[in-house]
C-alpha cells in the first residue's frame, strides 16, 4: 500500500455526491483509510467517551488480545484435503458480536454473564456445534472477557521461540488467565472438559449516538444509523473478478473491523520504548474481534477429531483437512495411516454455519476448495503459513497455489522474474513452489536450479524497506543521506561465514537490481564495504544467495506439540504490544518481535523468591519448599537466595501451579499446608479480623 495525501478521491464515474465521502481510489495505508472510514461516521473514538471499561479493565482486555491461529501439524507429506476459509472472518466476528451496536453507544455497562459463559463451555465440552451455529450466542461470548483458571486446557499465549515469539493455542495450568469469551469456549471444545470460569463481563450498549450517512464509493451509500461493515463486504467484486480491488476491500475491512482498534504507535524516547494509541484504538474490539475466528477453527477441530479425521495445517482463518471425495484412508511415506473425511461429511461440518449469514446476503460462510472428484486438491504443508497446492492429472503434478510467507513476502524479486501473475503471485516464487513439490513426488532430484542466476555471482538475498519512524532513521548511517521513508536495500549475511557481521545497507535505486554488487553499500559504522555471493567472498562480506533461501524455504519443519506451560502471574513479564496487529519490523526494521509482544517469561525469579519468603514467614516458606529454617529465615530478611534455592522453589511452584490458594480477598498465594484455607497465620488473623468487624457493623 501507498501512503497518499488525505484527499477524497472517487473510484469509476462522477456522481453526486450523498454523504461524507471514504473512496478507494488512491490509497492510503488500510489502517489510516479505517481510521478515516470510522471518523467520518461522526461517532466518537472509543476512548474518547467511554468511562467503562475503566484504565484496569482495559489493561486486562489487552492482556486477552491475540492474533490468528496458525499450525502446521502433518508437514513434509503431499495429502488429499479440503481447504476450507472463513469468508471475510474479521468483518464476520465483528458483525455477529454486534460490536457496531457498542460502537455508536453513548455509554457501555458491564454485564454479568458468568452462567451464561459457564453453560455455553459446558455445551461446549459436549461437542455440541449449536454454540457456534446460534447466532442469539454471539453477543453472549463476543464481547465478553473472563477470569479463568487454567487446569490444562489448551489457551492462547505468545511465547518464545527459536525464530522470535509466536501465539500458540496450547495447554496452560496456573495462575488466573484472563481471556475473552469466545476463547473460553474454544478451550472446552478443544480439551472436552468445562474450564473454571471465575467471572465473566460482557459490555453492553446504552444509548445510541447517531452517525452520518457514509459514501464509500459514488454508488455504495450507508445510511445514517447503518453498520458499514457489512456494505463494505458487499461491495468486493465476486471470485474472477477485479483482482486489485477485491485485495483493497479486504484488506481495509479487516483493518477497519479489527486493525485500528489494535493500533498502537511505538514512542521512543532514546531510553525507553513505550507506546501511544491512535485516535481508535480500543482494546476490547482488538481482543474480542480476532478470538471468535479461533473459535470457528476450534470448533470445526473438534467435529472433524470426533469423526476420526485430521487436520494438516490451520492459518488464522482457515484450514486444511485431510478428505477425498468418497473418504478412505491415505497411507503416509512413514508407514502412518490417517483418515480422510469424505466430502459428504465434510459438507455436513462446514454447511451449518450459513445460518449465520453476518452480512445478510445469503452468502456461504466458508469457503470450500476441493477440485474435483478425478483430480482432488492435494497439499503440501512445509511449516507453519508455508504449504503448496497441487493436483495430479495425466501429465503428472500440476502447483495450483502456494504461499509467499517469509519467502516473496519478505525479499526482493530477483532480475529477470519481477512482478506478478494475475492471480497477484510473485512470478520468481513459482519454481521454488514447484521444486517443494517434486522434492515430495519424485524419488531422486537435484538440488534447486534458480531460473534467475545467469550473472556471474548469485542474486542475493535482499529485504526492501523504508526508515518509517525516527528511530529507524536514526540508525541509518547519515552517509547515505536517507531522508524519512526513503527506500532502501538490506542484504542478509551469510551467518556461517560472518556469523557477527551486521547487515549492510544501501539506499534503493527502485530498478531490477541487476546492478545490485556495484551499490554503495555501508555497514552500521557508515564505512564502506563490498559484498559478494561468490565461492571465495575474500574481504567482501558474505551475503546469503536468494537461491539458498529458496532451497532452505523448500525445507519441512517437523510438528512440534508446545509443552505444559506453568503459568505464575508473578513471573510474568509483559512487553511491549499485546498481540497488534503491526508487525514489528514495520514499525521498526532493527526491532525483535518481542519487543512488541507480551511475553510469559521469567522475570525476577530472585525478587520471588524474597517476597514469598516475607509474606509467608519463615516456618510456613521452609515447610512448603522443604528449605532450612535458618534459609528461610535470611530470606525473609531480604537476604539473596542461591541459585540452587531458587531454582527448588521455582520447580515447586510450576508443580503446584493447580495446588488452591490463599481465600483471603486480593490474596493469591497458594497454600502451604492441605485443607488450609489461608496462605499464612497472619491472613487467617486478617481475615478473622474482617468477620468480625462485618458482624459488628451489622448488629448496628
Amino acid at each position: 500500500m501507498v501512503v497518499s495525501p488525505a484527499r477524497s478521491a472517487r473510484v469509476g464515474p462522477c456522481a453526486p455526491r450523498v454523504g461524507r465521502g471514504v473512496d478507494l481510489g488512491n490509497l492510503y495505508s488500510p489502517g489510516s483509510m479505517a481510521s478515516a472510514l470510522w471518523r467520518q461516521t461522526g461517532l466518537t473514538a472509543p476512548l474518547s467517551k467511554f468511562a467503562v471499561p475503566d484504565d484496569a479493565a482495559l489493561g486486562i482486555w489487552i492482556e486477552a488480545a491475540h492474533g490468528g491461529r496458525v499450525t502446521a501439524e502433518l508437514t513434509g507429506v503431499l495429502v488429499p484435503v479440503i481447504d476450507a476459509d472463513v469468508r471475510s472472518a474479521y468483518p464476520a466476528s465483528w458483525c455477529l458480536a454486534r460490536w457496531w451496536t457498542v460502537l455508536r453507544a453513548e455509554s457501555l455497562v458491564e454485564t454479568d454473564v458468568v452462567a451464561e459463559i459457564r453453560a455455553l463451555c459446558r455445551r461446549a465440552a459436549e461437542g455440541d456445534l449449536g454454540v457456534v451455529l446460534g447466532r442469539e450466542n454471539y453477543p453472549f461470548f463476543g464481547r465478553t472477557i473472563c477470569a479463568v483458571r487454567p487446569a490444562g486446557e489448551p489457551w492462547p499465549t505468545e511465547r518464545p521461540g527459536p525464530s522470535g515469539s509466536r501465539l500458540v493455542v496450547a495447554p496452560v495450568t496456573g495462575d488466573v488467565l484472563h481471556v475473552s469469551g469466545p476463547d473460553a469456549v474454544a478451550a472446552s471444545y478443544l480439551s472436552r472438559r468445562v474450564p473454571e470460569v471465575i467471572w465473566a463481563h460482557r459490555l453492553d450498549p446504552l444509548g445510541v449516538e447517531e452517525s452520518e450517512p457514509l459514501r464509500l464509493r459514488d454508488e455504495v451509500v450507508v445510511p445514517s444509523g447503518r453498520d458499514p461493515i457489512p456494505a463494505l463486504v458487499r461491495m468486493r467484486p465476486a471470485e474472477g473478478g477485479d483482482p486489485r480491488m477485491r485485495s483493497v476491500v479486504r484488506v481495509i475491512a479487516n483493518a477497519a473491523a479489527s486493525g485500528c482498534f489494535a493500533q498502537l504507535n511505538p514512542d521512543h524516547d532514546g531510553t525507553t520504548l513505550s507506546e501511544t494509541p491512535a485516535a481508535w484504538t480500543w482494546p476490547p474490539v482488538a481482543a474480542g474481534v480476532p478470538a471468535l475466528p479461533r473459535l470457528w477453527l476450534a470448533a470445526i477441530e473438534r467435529a472433524v477429531t470426533d469423526r476420526g479425521g485430521a487436520v494438516v495445517a490451520m492459518d488464522t482463518d482457515g484450514m486444511a483437512i485431510v478428505a477425498l471425495p468418497s473418504g478412505g484412508t491415505v497411507q503416509l511415506p512413514d508407514g502412518r495411516s490417517v483418515h480422510a473425511l469424505s466430502w459428504t461429511e465434510i459438507d455436513e461440518v462446514f454447511s451449518g454455519f450459513d445460518v449465520l449469514d453476518p452480512f445478510g446476503d445469503g452468502g456461504a460462510f466458508w469457503s470450500i476448495e476441493r477440485a474435483g472428484k478425478e483430480l482432488p486438491l492435494h497439499l503440501l504443508s512445509i511449516a507453519p503459513k508455508r504449504y503448496v497446492k497441487a493436483q495430479e492429472t495425466m501429465d503428472g503434478w500440476v502447483v495450483i497455489e502456494s504461499t509467499e510467507h517469509a519467502l516473496g513476502g519478505g525479499l526482493a524479486d530477483p532480475p529477470g522474474l519481477r512482478g506478478r501473475d494475475p492471480e497477484r503471485r510473485r512470478h520468481w516464487v513459482a519454481p521454488v513452489a514447484r521444486h517443494a513439490l517434486d522434492r515430495v513426488v519424485t524419488a531422486d532430484i537435484p538440488g534447486f536450479v534458480a531460473p534467475w542466476d545467469c550473472d556471474p555471482e548469485p542474486f542475493p538475498a535482499l529485504a526492501r524497506w523504508s526508515a518509517g519512524s525516527p528511530r529507524a532513521l536514526g540508525n541509518v548511517s547519515a552517509v547515505l543521506g536517507a531522508h524519512a521513508f526513503a527506500p532502501l536495500l538490506e542484504a542478509r549475511v551469510d551467518r556461517l561465514l560472518a556469523p557477527s557481521v551486521r547487515a549492510p545497507i544501501a539506499l534503493d535505486p527502485g530498478d531490477d537490481l541487476s546492478g545490485w554488487s556495484t551499490l554503495r553499500w555501508v555497514g552500521p559504522d557508515g564505512a564502506a564495504c563490498a559484498v559478494s555471493t561468490g565461492d571465495d567472498p575474500g574481504i567482501a562480506v558474505p551475503l546469503v544467495r536468494l537461491a539458498d533461501a529458496a532451497s532452505d524455504w523448500c525445507n519441512p519443519v517437523p510438528a512440534h506439540e508446545p509443552e505444559l506451560l506453568h503459568f505464575d502471574r508473578r513471573l510474568a513479564r509483559r512487553v511491549g504490544r499485546a498481540g497488534a496487529l503491526v508487525d514489528a519490523q514495520l514499525a521498526d526494521p532493527e526491532a525483535s518481535a518481542e519487543e512488541h509482544q507480551v511475553l510469559y517469561t521469567q522475570g525476577d525469579a530472585v525478587g520471588v523468591v524474597i517476597e514469598l519468603a516475607r509474606s509467608m514467614g519463615k516456618r510456613p516458606f521452609a515447610r512448603r519448599f522443604g528449605i532450612p529454617l535458618k534459609t528461610a529465615e535470611r530470606l525473609a530478611r531480604g537476604a539473596k537466595p542461591s541459585q540452587a534455592t531458587v531454582a527448588r522453589v521455582l520447580a515447586m511452584l510450576a508443580q503446584e501451579a493447580t495446588r488452591p490458594s490463599c481465600t483471603l480477598s486480593g490474596c493469591d498465594l497458594p497454600l502451604a499446608r492441605p485443607n488450609a484455607r489461608y496462605c499464612s497465620k497472619a491472613h487467617a488473623d486478617r481475615a478473622y479480623r474482617a468477620r468480625r468487624r462485618a458482624r459488628i457493623e451489622a448488629a448496628q
